[in-house]
Order: C-alpha cells, then sequence, then structure tokens
C-alpha cells in the first residue's frame, strides 16, 4: 500500500525523537503552543530582500487544515537554527506551491529537515506508479454524464453534448465548451523512472500538511483520475482553477461550497454565478462519485497560503519571465536563482 495509512483518530506524528510526543487538547495550552510556533518564525532573519521563508511559514502556520496544522508545528519546533527554518520553508515551496501552481514545472524539491522524513520517502518511492492519459477521455465522459452535461458552476450547457439534442430543447440553453478539470493536478502523477524520488518527496509532503488525504481517502496518483478529483467545468475556468484564482470551501452542508475568488479571476462570469457565492453539486448519475470535499478542501487551503504569502503572484512572475527567459532584464533585477528553480 502507498505510504502507511495514518489513524484518522490521531493528529500528529509519532516519529521517534520528535520535539511533540502529543499536542494539547486544553484550549490554554494550544494557545500556548500556537504562540511558541509564532515565536519561533519570527526568530529567522532573513538573509536578502528576495528571502521569503518567514511569509511562506506564517501562510502554512494559519491556513492548513487543523490535522496538518497540528503537524506543521510540531515540525516548526523541531527546528533549532536559522538553517533548519530555511530548509523547511524550502521544501513547503518546492515539494508543495511549486508542483501545485505550475503543474509540475518544477525542480527537484528540496527535501523535509523533519525527523523520518527520509524514511517515508523511501516507503513511497517502493510503491509509487506513474499515471496516463488513458484514462482521461472515460473521465471526461464519466464527469460529463455525472455533471448533466453543464459546468458545474456556470450551468453552461457542453457544446458538443448540445449537438445531440433536438432544435426545441437548445432555445432556453447557454451553450459554451467545457473542459475537464483536476482537483489535484494530474502533473503530480506524471513523472518518469528517474523522477520517482522526486515526486515521492512531493507526496510526502502532501500527506504529512495535509493528512486528510490519506486518512479519509487514501489517496494517491493511483486514483487521481477519479471523478472526485475531477470536474467538468467552462473552458474559461480551467486556467483560473489551475492558477488558484478561485477556490471551492466546503461549507456544513453536504456538496455545498462557497465559492472564494481571488486575484485574477475571470469576472466576465459573475453574471452566471449566484450572488451568494454558493454552489451546490448534484450528481446525475449514481455511478460517478461527486467531488469529494476533502481534496476542494485541500485546494482551497493552497489558494490562501498561496494568496495571502504572495508566493502565488511570485510563482506567476517566475513562470511568465521563464518564457520569456531570452529578454532578461537589462539592469541585471532578474532573479535567476529562482527563475531557475522552475525548469
Amino acid at each position: 500500500m502507498l505510504y502507511q495509512r495514518m489513524d484518522p483518530s490521531r493528529t500528529t506524528s509519532s516519529d521517534e525523537g520528535s520535539p511533540l510526543t502529543s499536542l494539547p487538547s486544553d484550549l490554554t495550552a494550544y494557545e500556548q503552543l500556537v504562540s511558541d510556533v509564532g515565536e519561533r518564525i519570527a526568530t529567522y532573519k532573513p538573509r536578502d530582500p528576495n528571502d521569503r521563508t518567514v511569509a511562506i511559514l506564517e501562510a502554512f502556520s494559519k491556513y492548513l487544515p487543523r490535522e496538518g496544522r497540528d503537524n506543521f508545528y510540531e515540525d516548526i519546533l523541531g527546528c533549532n537554527a536559522q538553517e533548519e527554518l530555511k530548509s523547511l520553508g524550502d521544501h513547503l515551496y518546492t515539494a508543495i506551491l511549486l508542483p501545485m501552481k505550475a503543474h509540475g514545472k518544477t525542480p527537484a524539491p528540496t527535501p523535509s529537515p523533519q525527523f523520518g522524513a527520509e524514511t517515508r520517502v523511501e516507503e513511497i518511492a517502493g510503491d509509487i506508479a506513474a499515471s496516463s492519459r488513458n484514462q482521461q477521455r472515460w473521465l471526461k465522459k464519466a464527469c460529463l454524464a455525472r455533471d448533466g452535461n453543464r459546468c458545474m458552476l456556470t450551468g453552461v450547457y457542453d457544446g458538443l453534448e448540445s449537438l445531440k439534442l433536438p432544435a426545441t430543447e437548445l432555445s432556453d440553453l447557454k451553450i459554451g465548451d467545457t473542459e475537464l478539470v483536476h482537483i489535484i493536478p494530474f502533473a503530480l502523477a506524471m513523472f518518469g523512472p528517474n523522477e520517482v524520488q522526486q515526486a515521492s518527496i512531493i507526496w510526502d509532503a502532501i500527506y504529512r500538511y495535509f493528512p486528510s488525504l490519506l486518512s479519509r481517502l487514501n489517496f494517491s496518483t493511483d486514483n487521481i483520475n477519479d471523478t472526485c478529483n475531477a470536474m467538468t467545468l467552462n473552458s474559461g475556468l480551467h486556467a483560473p482553477f489551475g492558477r488558484f484564482s478561485f477556490a471551492l470551501e466546503p461549507t456544513s452542508h453536504g456538496n455545498e461550497y462557497l465559492l472564494r475568488r481571488y486575484r485574477r479571476f475571470p469576472t466576465f462570469f459573475d453574471p452566471l454565478l449566484p450572488d451568494n457565492g454558493i454552489m451546490k453539486f448534484t450528481a446525475h448519475h449514481p455511478s460517478h462519485r461527486l467531488p469529494h470535499p476533502t481534496l476542494l478542501e485541500t485546494h482551497a487551503s493552497i489558494a490562501k497560503i498561496l494568496h495571502m504569502s504572495g508566493m502565488g503572484e511570485y510563482i506567476e512572475n517566475l513562470l511568465r519571465e521563464r518564457e520569456l527567459i531570452g529578454c532578461l532584464a537589462n539592469d541585471g533585477s532578474t532573479d535567476i536563482k529562482a527563475l531557475l528553480m522552475v525548469y
């Protein structure tokens, strides 16, 4: 089995030598823990104006789901030196933020400085398997059937499927192109034989800070093409979702989500969206699962981290410069080291 399944009743790692044997359940003690973590992050002294370690660590501390946040607190308090804090920040950036945002266009991720991480990575590497695009056509058809041939957000009817309808049913339809959209990027399951170690570090980081993916779903590369990880969206919403320009936060009601808009959200679609931002998903085909709230919660948490830390815009700028690498700034201001990191 890929990676040791976590006990859902536990919220922290029990690695020998861990700085925390258990996290406090008492509210006052937990508040003290949060304060200690904040103080430990505040001890970090940036190496230069481009050092974003503090912004990354603070955003993860604030916006991770509770289980992942507890693991993060443990890792922060296990960092007893500036270099360890820097390594943890680099790990979070290269193993989570870059792969999620750049969809696989990333360098080898920085290993985690956390005790026991190397063993976990080895376990994953022994069992991880790359996925392929062979299932994409089936998945697109399955999601269209489940979603009633419509974009799950705007209700726009798929153009190709509309050709199968009689003319009498077309007059009241809004018709447009739709695309299959993965929640956890498909690129995370695409790697060659020489990239297994790199992929394993990424998946270990995802499981460490989003443990519900494992404890609730046993989610891995094996089921990245499951309908629970896919949506039918209008073509114009595919790229914005992938760059985290919007997210869907689970509410207390089943299959109901709050639409969160961020920088570069295409306001062109606003007239097609509910004013209160509440999206309700309905399955039109019983055999195909709706998007799972844990996966959408993961996407929503990463969206907050990217935007609140400023790393979303930072990565977009790097990718833009990557496309224009032949046009480096004449004043030498291009961050060559960071730019090379997304190759």
